[in-house]
């Protein structure tokens, strides 16, 4: 399985994202498939190097605004386009749910617990 290499700027984006939204490692980890909080916090601190591609994808469309403009993240991306103007994974489905998961993520009418509730359920 592929890996991203964790970057200063997406950490930067990790970290404005949890403080923007209030959200604990914990609450990241259940928003984005169930990581574990040590290893967000891993991410974060810089102890661990990459992000598998699957979890990568899952974390892009939250943080993507947080991202420098333009940013391409993945060195290797194997088919797969990760940015504003395309599909994330090469599915339509897969795109639906991004577009979803990120206006649910922009919206100030919920709150984190409610956010993380809504995304589950999409997941699922």
């Amino acid at each position: 399985m592929a890996n991203q290499r964790i970057t200063t700027e997406i950490i930067d984006a990790i970290n404005r994202w949890r403080i923007e939204e209030q959200l604990t490692y914990e609450n990241i980890g259940e928003l984005i498939g169930g990581i574990n909080k040590t290893t967000i916090h891993q991410w974060i601190s810089g102890k661990s190097k990459s992000i598998q591609d699957t979890s990568f994808a899952r974390l892009l469309p939250y943080i993507q605004k947080y991202l420098p403009a333009g940013y391409q993240p993945f060195e290797n991306n194997q088919g797969i386009v990760y940015n504003h103007s395309t599909h994330v994974g090469d599915s339509m489905s897969g795109y639906c749910l991004s577009v979803a998961i990120k206006k649910i993520t922009d919206t100030t009418e919920l709150t984190a617990e409610e956010k993380i509730k809504v995304i589950k359920v999409l997941q699922s």
